[in-house]
C-alpha cells in the first residue's frame, strides 16, 4: 500500500561512538522512521536528506515498513540501496545540528523533518540521540512471574567449561530438572512458600554447590513496544542475570572475570530483605529483547556451602505502549534505534569548564569551575565524594590549589539534565614525598632523596577515585565486585591523557594477600562508557602487533609475588614483550605511578586484559565472535570459559584427543603459537597458569598467553623442558599420526627463536630485559619508598645479575635441555655464510652443517614434505669436508629477491635439522622518508557511475587507493613495513619496489578494477578499514617502528576541495622533494578524473615552462603589463601576464548569509587560482599590517567554480560575523 502522511523521522544519531554498529562493524551515524498507521507504507521512491534545497538526495529502495514498526537507515555516506539488505544514505549527519527530512515521491512534499528554517536543531551530543517523544498510552505489561515454568541445574566440575555458554537460547537444557520458580531450599521454614513446584532443591543443593543454573523461558509479541523494563528479584544471597545469553545485572556477585559454577556470593543478602522483591530498571537493555521465545538465566548465589538456606525468584515486568503517536521533539539520553522513545528531554547544562588541566605544580594557583548555561548551579568536591545536586560545596569563587588535590565537580539546573561529574587530580610531587606512607628511609636518604620529585615523575601516572574506603585497607581482603570510581592518565609532560567512569575492583591474590593489590578497571554502561578510547600504550615499539587504542577493561598489576620471594617486578612484563617480539600476540603495557584518592600508591605494570574484546581489536569481528578461557594450576585447574559459550573451545579439546590431533585440531588451536608459549614458558619459573581465546566465526584458533609470570625470571627446573603444556597439547600431538611433523615444527621454532638474531638469543633478552629495566629505573625509587618490598640497590642488583649472568647462559641450557627430550635434532641446522639482508648478484652464498646433504628451496616452500619426504621441488646440494667438522656447500649467487629456507638430511637415517631460512633482496635499501612516499591519495572517491561499478558496489569509499613511489636509486625491501594510523595494513615479506616504480593499496580489488580496469605490471595489495573522508593522521612506519611519512590531510581550504568527493584524487607536487607532507601547498587535486593510480599523473605547468611559453623577459617578481601584478601572481591565477588586468587578485565584500539558521553579515572573499600551474595560493590575514597569520582556521569554504578557462574561482567567508570584529581586516594572497 502506498505510504501514509502518518510517516515521522522519530529518533536520529548524529555523533555515534559507541553505540550501534553497522554490518561493516563501524559506528555510523543512523535515522529511524516510523509507521504510525495501521497499514504497511511502502517507502519505495521516498527520500532522505540533509539538505534543505535538496529534497531527493537519497531515495528508498522498494521497502516496506509495517504497521507500528520501525525501520533504521544508516547515515553513512556509503550509500547502499539493496532493499534485503542494511540501508545507508550517501550522506552524514551533521552533529552541529542540520537539516533532516523524510520526503515523498514527488520529491517536494516534505512528510516529517527536523531543523527546518523556522525550527533550528541545537548541537547535537556524543551518543545522545534525538527525535520524538512516543509517551501515549501505556499499559503495564507482565513477562514471566512467581511459578513460571524453568529448568534449573545445580553445576558440577564437568560444568565449568561451558562458560556462559549455558544462558544462550539455543542450549540445550532438554536433561536439566523441571521446576516452577521460585528455587532453592531451606533448613528451615521461612522460604518454603516461595518456592515452585520442584523448586526446593533440598540436599539436592544444599551442602553440595553455592550456585545454581536457572533458565526461565518467555515468549514476547511486538517487543518495540516495551519502554520500559524491570527485573524483580528475591534473592538470597546474590545473583547474576542474562536475557538472551547477555550479562544484564549482578548483585552480590563476583565480577565476570572470575564468575564460575561453583563461586559465590560476595556478601550475604538478609532474609527479611530476601522476602521481598527487588526492583532493577532493565530498560536499557530492551533492545536485547525478541519477538518470540526469550531466555532470563539467573545464576544463584549462596554465600557458602554452610548456608542454612538459598532463594532464588524472578519476575520480569514492562510497560507497554499502546495507540502509539508522537509528540514534542527533544534528546533521548538513551538511544532506542527501531524501539518506541519515552520521554524527551529538553535539553542539558553544558559541561563544567576547569581553568587548569589535571597535571603535576610546583607552585599554588587558583581554581576556576564554570558552565556556559546561564544561572547553572555548580557543587564540588575536595575529598574524592561524588557531588550532586544536594551534596558538595555550591561553587561561589575559585579555588585555591596548593597541594595534591582531586576535585570533582557537576552543574545543574531545573528541568535540564545535569552534567556528569568532573574529575580532575592535581598532583604536587613535594606533597606526595611527604605522605605519611612514604618511607623516610628512602625520602630522606642522601642517595635517593633527592631523586624523589623526579622518580614521581618518570612515568605517567593513574588516578583512581572511589567512594568505597575499603580499597584503602591495606590489611583488608581483596574487592571482587566492581565499584563506581573515576580513572584519569595524567602525564607528567603535559600532554593530553584522558579521565572516565568505570568499575573498580581489585583481581588476583586468591591464595595471598599482599598489602599493595592488584586494581582493575571495567568499562561497562552502567558505570558510564564501554570503552576508553584512548592510546594508552602509544610511544612503545612492537614489531608485531601494534597495540589497540580502544579498551573495555585495563588491569592495574601489583606485582604480586614478583615484588619480592620471586623475583623483581619484571617477569610479566618481560614474558608479554617475548611473546610479542616472537610475533604472537600478548598484552601490551606500561609502568605507571598510581594514586587512590589522592594518596600514592606505588608504581604498577598497567596491562591488557586478555579477553574477547582484546581479540576483537586485534583480529577483527565482534567481541561476541570470540570465546576466551582461563585455567590455573598444572594448565587444568578451575578451567573457565569467561567470555563466549564455550563451543569453540570444547571442539578444540575434543580434537586434541583424536588421532591425528596435530592435523586435525589446526584448525582450532594455533600450533606453532602454542609450542612459542611453551618455549617461553619452560624457560623460567612461573606457575602453570594460561588464558586463550579464540574465534569459529573470525576463524582465529585459540592463542595462549602466560597469565601468572610472577618469579618467571627464575631458573628454571632441568625437567620442565618436556611438559605437556594445556591440553596436554605438546605430549598428544607428539604421540599422534602426526607426531613427526609436529616434532619437526617444534624444532623450526626453536631454531627460529633461540639461533640468528631470534627473539630468545642472549642479545635480544638482555636488551629486551634493558629496555624494560630503563623504564621502570626511576619510578622504583617511589615504589620503594611506598612499599619497601625492596630496595632500589636491590633491585637493581637483580635485574644486572639477570643481564650478566642469566641470561648469557639460558640460551644454551634452554636448546641442550631441548635436545634431551627429543625437542630439537643433533643435526645442525644449514648455517648461511650471510644471514639474509641486502646482497649483490656477485655475493657468494654458502650453506654449512655436520651433515652431507641439504635440501634448499628459493620460492618459499618447504624443502621437506609431511610425512618426511624431500619436496621434488628443492634443490639438493652435496657438502665438502670443511674444518670443525662442518661441512660446507659450494657458493650459491642470487639474483632477485629470494627467500632461502633449507635443512641438513641425514641421508643414512632419514633425520631431517631444523628449518633456517632468511630473506635476502638484491642491492636494498630499508625504506625510509628519503626514498618513499605517499605520491597519491583518493580518500573520498567519486560515486560509482557505471553499470559495472555498480554492480560491484555502491559504497565509494570501495573504490579508495593509496599509491607509494620509490624515489631513491635503490630497491627498497618493504618488509616489516606497516600502517599505524589511517588504515590497517603491512607488507609482507619480501616485497620489494624497484626504483622509480610505483604500488597501490586498495580497499576492494574488484572494485578499483570495474573503474580503472586491472594493472598487471603494478604491485597491489588490499588493506582493511577506510580513509576517513573528513581527513586524518597517516602513519607509515618501518620495521622498527620508526616513522617512515607521518603527516595529516584535510579536506578543508586549503586543501583542494576537487579530492574531496568531487572525482579528484589527492597527489603529491613533486615525489623527488616531496617537502612536508602534511602542508597542503604540496598537494594538489588531480587533473583526471579519478586520478592516475599506479602512472605519474600530469605534472601540470611549471613557472618555467609557462615563463618561456608566455615570452617573458623579467623575472616572477617582476611585472611585465603593469599592472601592479607581479609574473609569478599572473602564474598562479592563470592570468593573461602580457595583457594589463584590471580584475582585482583578491575580493573582499559583505554579504548576507544565513549560518546555524541564523541570517548575518559576513565578510567573504574571493580569488581566481590556475588549475595547472605547479605552485599554490593561500589567504593571510592581518589587523595591523604588520603581523600576518593564515586564513585556515579563520575561513570556511563557500565553493570552487569551474571558470571554463582552466582557473577556478575560490569564494570563502570568515567563520565570525562582521558584527564580532572591532577592528580592521586586512587580507593578501601569498603564493608560493
Amino acid at each position: 500500500m502506498p505510504a501514509a502522511a502518518n510517516l515521522y523521522l522519530t529518533e536520529f544519531l548524529a555523533d555515534n561512538t559507541a553505540g550501534l554498529r553497522d554490518s561493516d562493524g563501524e559506528y555510523s551515524d543512523w535515522i529511524e522512521i516510523f509507521n504510525a498507521s495501521p497499514v504497511p507504507a511502502d517507502l519505495d521512491g521516498h527520500y532522505l536528506t540533509d539538505d534543505e534545497s535538496a529534497l531527493t538526495k537519497w531515495s528508498f529502495p522498494a521497502v516496506e515498513l509495517g504497521p507500528g514498526q520501525f525501520m533504521l537507515v544508516f547515515a553513512s555516506e556509503k550509500n547502499r540501496r539493496d532493499p534485503e539488505a542494511e540501508l545507508h544514505t550517501n550522506f552524514k549527519i551533521d552533529k552541529e545540528g542540520e537539516y533532516l527530512g523524510l520526503v515523498a515521491p514527488d520529491g517536494i512534499s516534505v512528510i516529517s523533518e527536523f531543523g527546518s528554517a523556522d525550527s533550528p536543531l541545537p548541537d547535537q551530543r556524543q551518543d545522545i540521540s534525538y527525535g520524538l517523544a512516543q509517551t501515549s498510552s501505556r499499559t503495564p505489561a507482565t513477562l514471566l512471574t512467581r511459578d513460571a515454568a524453568a529448568k534449573a541445574r545445580v553445576p558440577t566440575p564437568d560444568d565449568a567449561a561451558l562458560g556462559s555458554s549455558w544462558t544462550e537460547p539455543g542450549f540445550d537444557d532438554s536433561a536439566w530438572r523441571d521446576v516452577f520458580t521460585g528455587i532453592g531450599y531451606d533448613e528451615d521454614s521461612t522460604y518454603v512458600p516461595e518456592f515452585g513446584a520442584g523448586g526446593n532443591l533440598g540436599k539436592d543443593l544444599n551442602g553440595i554447590n553455592t550456585s545454581l543454573y536457572l533458565r526461565v523461558p518467555f515468549d514476547l509479541n511486538e517487543p518495540s513496544t516495551l519502554t520500559d523494563l524491570s527485573l524483580g528479584m528475591k534473592y538470597d544471597d546474590g545473583f547474576v542475570a542474562y536475557l538472551n545469553g547477555t550479562w544484564i545485572l549482578s548483585e552480590n556477585s563476583p565480577p565476570a572475570g572470575t564468575l564460575s559454577y561453583n563461586s559465590e556470593a560476595t556478601t550475604s543478602h538478609a532474609d527479611t530483605l530476601a522476602l521481598e522483591y527487588e526492583i532493577f530498571d532493565l530498560s536499557e537493555h530492551r533492545d536485547l529483547l525478541a519477538q518470540g521465545r526469550n531466555i532470563l538465566s539467573i545464576h544463584g548465589l549462596n554465600n557458602g556451602l554452610n548456608s542454612s538456606d538459598m532463594l532464588i525468584s524472578p519476575e520480569l515486568r514492562g510497560i507497554r505502549i499502546t495507540n502509539p503517536s508522537v509528540g514534542e521533539s527533544g534528546f533521548f539520553e538513551i538511544p532506542t534505534p527501531a524501539a518506541f522513545n519515552g520521554a524527551a528531554l529538553g535539553g542539558f547544562v553544558e559541561d563544567t569548564k576547569f581553568s587548569v588541566n589535571r597535571g603535576f605544580f610546583t607552585q599554588p594557583f587558583d581554581l576556576e569551575l564554570s558552565s556556559t548555561t546561564e544561572d547553572a548551579e555548580i557543587r564540588y568536591t575536595i575529598d574524592g565524594s561524588t557531588p550532586g545536586p544536594l551534596s558538595g560545596r555550591v561553587y561561589r569563587e575559585p579555588l585555591n590549589i596548593n597541594r595534591t588535590v582531586v576535585v570533582r565537580a557537576i552543574a545543574y539546573k531545573d528541568d535540564l539534565q545535569p552534567t556528569n561529574v568532573d574529575t580532575h587530580t592535581y598532583i604536587f610531587p613535594s606533597d606526595v614525598v611527604d605522605q605519611s606512607d612514604m618511607r623516610t628511609s628512602i625520602t630522606q636518604s642522601p642517595t635517593y632523596g633527592p631523586r624523589m620529585l623526579d622518580s614521581l615523575q618518570a612515568v605517567p601516572s593513574i588516578s583512581l577515585i572511589t567512594q568505597n574506603s575499603s580499597f584503602l585497607n591495606e590489611g583488608g581482603g581483596n574487592i571482587r565486585e566492581e565499584y563506581p570510581a573515576s580513572i584519569e592518565m595524567i602525564f607528567p609532560d603535559g600532554r593530553e591523557g584522558f579521565q572516565e567512569d568505570g568499575g573498580l575492583s581489585n583481581y588476583g591474590g586468591r591464595f595471598t594477600n599482599f598489602r599493595k593489590k592488584s586494581f582493575r578497571i571495567a568499562f561497562r554502561e552502567r558505570f558510564g562508557p564501554t570503552k576508553v578510547r584512548y592510546p594508552i600504550f602509544e610511544g612503545f615499539k612492537y614489531q608485531h602487533h601494534p597495540p589497540a587504542e580502544e579498551f573495555d577493561v585495563i588491569n592495574l598489576r601489583s606485582g604480586s609475588h614478583d615484588m619480592s620471594s620471586r623475583g623483581a617486578y619484571m617477569s610479566n612484563r618481560f614474558t608479554d614483550d617475548t611473546m610479542l617480539d616472537m610475533g604472537n600476540i600478548a598484552p601490551h603495557g606500561r609502568f605507571v605511578h598510581v594514586y587512590l584518592n589522592g594518596r600514592y600508591w606505588g608504581q604498577y605494570h598497567m596491562r591488557e586484559r586478555w579477553s574477547a574484546d582484546m581479540a576483537s581489536s586485534y583480529y577483527g569481528g565482534s567481541k561476541d565472535d570470540y570465546e576466551a578461557v582461563n585455567a590455573n594450576d598444572n594448565f587444568r585447574n578451575d578451567e573457565e570459559v569467561y567470555d563466549g559459550p564455550g563451543r569453540f573451545w570444547n571442539a578444540a579439546k575434543s580434537l586434541v584427543l583424536r588421532p591425528d590431533p596435530f592435523n586435525e585440531a589446526s584448525s582450532h588451536i594455533d600450533i606453532a603459537n602454542i609450542i612459542d608459549f611453551m618455549l617461553v614458558w619452560v624457560s623460567g619459573d612461573s606457575e602453570s597458569e594460561f588464558r586463550s581465546f579464540g574465534s569459529s566465526v573470525e576463524g582465529v584458533p585459540f592463542k595462549f598467553m602466560i597469565k601468572d609470570a610472577d618469579g618467571y625470571l627464575r631458573p628454571a627446573s632441568s625437567g620442565k623442558a618436556g611438559h605437556p603444556g594445556p591440553l596436554n597439547i605438546m605430549s598428544e600431538m607428539r604421540g599422534g599420526l602426526g607426531g613427526e611433523d609436529f616434532r619437526m615444527l617444534v624444532a623450526d621454532r626453536i631454531h627460529k627463536h633461540f639461533f640468528n638474531d631470534g627473539a630468545f638469543t642472549p642479545i635480544n633478552n638482555i636488551r629486551r630485559l634493558r629496555v624494560r629495566t630503563a623504564e621502570a629505573r626511576l619510578g622504583f625509587i617511589s615504589e620503594s619508598a611506598r612499599w619497601g618490598f625492596r630496595s632500589p640497590n636491590s633491585w637493581e642488583s637483580y635485574q644486572a645479575n639477570l643481564m650478566n649472568n642469566h641470561f648469557r647462559g639460558l640460551t644454551d641450557t634452554m636448546v641442550s635441555r631441548f635436545k634431551s627430550n627429543g625437542m630439537y635434532p643433533d643435526i645442525v641446522a644449514p648455517v648461511f655464510s650471510q644471514h639474509g639482508g641486502s646482497v649483490m648478484p656477485t655475493t657468494p652464498i654458502s650453506m654449512s652443517s655436520n651433515a652431507r646433504t641439504i635440501y634448499y628451496t628459493v620460492d618459499g616452500n618447504d624443502p621437506r614434505l609431511p610425512g618426511g619426504v624431500p619436496n621434488p621441488v628443492a634443490n639438493v646440494l652435496s657438502l665438502r669436508s670443511g674444518a670443525g667438522a662442518n661441512n660446507v656447500s659450494n657458493p650459491l649467487f642470487l639474483r632477485s629477491p629470494t627467500r632461502l629456507k633449507a635443512r641438513a638430511y641425514d641421508t643414512r637415517t632419514g633425520e631431517w635439522s631444523a628449518l633456517n631460512e632468511a630473506l635476502y633482496t638484491i642491492d636494498s635499501e630499508p625504506a625510509n622518508s628519503r626514498n618513499l612516499v605517499i605520491a597519491e591519495l583518493n580518500y573520498h572517491p567519486d560515486e560509482p557511475s557505471s553499470a559495472e561499478e555498480s554492480a560491484i558496489s555502491n559504497d565509494r569509499d570501495d573504490y579508495e587507493f593509496i599509491e607509494l613511489l620509490n624515489t631513491g636509486s635503490r630497491n627498497i625491501d618493504l618488509t616489516g613495513v606497516r600502517f599505524d594510523s589511517a588504515v590497517n595494513f603491512a607488507f609482507p615479506d619480501n616485497t620489494v619496489l624497484e626504483p622509480g616504480e610505483r604500488l597501490l593499496l586498495l580497499r576492494q580489488r574488484i572494485a578499483f578494477e570495474a573503474r580503472y580496469g586491472s594493472l598487471p605490471n603494478i604491485q597491489t595489495f588490499e588493506y582493511t578499514g577506510r580513509l576517513s573522508n573528513d581527513g586524518e593522521r597517516i602513519l607509515l612506519s618501518g620495521p622498527a617502528s620508526q616513522p617512515i611519512m607521518d603527516f595529516t590531510y584535510n579536506d578543508q581550504p586549503p586543501w583542494p576541495a576537487a579530492a574531496d568527493g568531487e572525482g579528484s584524487s589527492l597527489v603529491l607536487l613533486n615525489p623527488d622533494s616531496p617537502g612536508e607532507s602534511g602542508d597542503p601547498s604540496n598537494w594538489r587535486a588531480s587533473r583526471i578524473p579519478g586520478g592516475t593510480p599506479g602512472e605519474e599523473g600530469s605534472s601540470g605547468l611549471d613557472y618555467d615552462t609557462w615563463s618561456t611559453a608566455n615570452n617573458l623577459e623579467g623575472g616572477p617578481q617582476d611585472d611585465e603589463d603593469h599592472d601592479t601584478i607581479s609574473n609569478f601572481m599572473e602564474f598562479l591565477q592563470g592570468t593573461d601576464p602580457l595583457e594589463f588586468t584590471i580584475e582585482p587578485v583578491l575580493i573582499l565584500r559583505v554579504d548576507a548569509l544565513d549560518v546555524g539558521n541564523a541570517v548575518r553579515q559576513y565578510f567573504v572573499i574571493s580569488f581566481r587560482q590556475s588549475m595547472q600551474a605547479l605552485g599554490s595560493l593561500s589567504l593571510e590575514i592581518s589587523d595591523d599590517l604588520i603581523t600576518w597569520n593564515s586564513a585556515q582556521e579563520l575561513t570556511e569554504l563557500l565553493s570552487q567554480v569551474n571558470q571554463g578557462d582552466g582557473t577556478q574561482m575560490t569564494t570563502l567567508r570568515m567563520k565570525q560575523p562582521t558584527e564580532s570584529r572591532s577592528g580592521p581586516l586586512f587580507v593578501r594572497l601569498r603564493g608560493q
